[in-house]
């Protein structure tokens, strides 16, 4: 059976609660004593003083346990605040010509981008993603390379999940999430979406490996293969 955790701010506050209590009885007995005494009695300035004291004390870790209390929450709410804006700016890039990626921000956070991870284990997460996860994250890994990213519709894109722009060329990009190494037929579809958009240069992206029918028809065409070791050197790091 699990255990509650115990909140060791509630625990302080208790104990100086008590403390302030206890303190508080002592002085009101120390003055009951000296009453009936009528006059000070060593027993009833003990109390009195001693009580007093903890009272004090008891009250002051309260203040303290409270006001730093309060500061953690003050903290917690503008961290939240700051990762639901980013949350927000993130969404935006996820947009063209009003078609929305329907990803969750726990979808294309599903790798850690610059968190130290293995790149197996990068490899390893990429492996169980969808094919519209793969493409967000890509679009993340352009971005810190400093490009500007558009994402083309989910549906009827004619083959380019995004355009990329960077010193001023613009490249269509096709993301191709795979298990086994591509050959020309795999990636002869990129040739619809370079005349739709019309540019020139094509850049094509997969998880695994291109075999050599497929590069010599990517160099036929102008285009740029990014396999599996060059996605690992060049854009995770």
């Amino acid at each position: 059976m699990a255990k509650n955790k115990s909140n060791p701010a509630i625990a302080i506050l208790i104990i100086g609660f008590i403390m302030f209590l206890v303190g508080a009885v002592l002085v009101a007995v120390s003055l009951v004593l000296n009453s009936d005494a009528q006059q000070d009695s060593l027993a009833g300035d003990i109390m009195l003083y001693g009580g007093g004291a903890l009272a004090a004390l008891g009250l002051v870790m309260a203040i303290i346990t409270i006001c730093v209390a309060n500061k953690g929450n003050s903290k917690k709410s503008k961290s939240n605040k700051q990762a639901t804006t980013q949350n927000v700016n993130a969404e935006e890039v996820l947009t063209y010509d009003n078609v929305e990626y329907f990803a969750t921000p726990a979808e294309y956070e599903f790798v850690n981008v610059g968190k130290h991870q293995s790149t197996e284990d990068k490899f390893d997460q990429i492996g169980k993603m969808g094919k519209t996860q793969f493409v967000i994250y890509m679009a993340r890994l352009f971005s810190l390379r400093g490009y500007e990213v558009q994402l083309t519709p989910v549906i009827d894109n004619h083959g380019v999940d995004m355009l990329v722009k960077k010193d001023g060329a613009t490249r269509a990009v096709s993301c191709v999430l795979a298990n086994k190494v591509l050959c020309a037929e795999d990636i002869k579809y990129a040739n619809e979406g370079k005349s739709f958009y019309q540019i020139s240069g094509a850049i094509i992206i997969t998880n695994m490996y291109f075999d050599r029918t497929s590069l010599e028809y990517a160099r036929s065409h102008n285009w740029t293969l990014v396999d599996r070791n060059i996605l690992a050197e060049q854009y995770m790091r």
